[in-house]
């Protein structure tokens, strides 16, 4: 009965709460949030694409470190 009860004051408690717009503030604040992890969102998503600019691959080391693993591939073959 003591469960009934407390569920009772829990549920008045949350229809008062609303009833005065008090969700209203936490709707702003996760608004709020949203907006700021979009920033960071993007924020990182431009810091990837320098990151990934500044250290590509050139041609001269891609073609170094083929014909090193073909060295090292005729070395495991004796």
């Amino acid at each position: 009965m003591e469960a009934i009860a407390v569920l009772g004051i829990v549920i008045f408690i949350v229809a008062v709460l609303a009833y005065y717009g008090i969700f209203t503030s936490v709707e702003t604040g996760a608004r709020m949030a949203n907006r700021r992890v979009e920033r960071l969102e993007a924020e990182q998503i431009r810091e990837d694409i320098e990151y990934y600019n500044e250290n590509s691959i050139k041609d001269a080391d891609f073609k170094s470190a083929v014909k090193q693993k073909q060295e090292i591939a005729k070395y495991r073959s004796l």
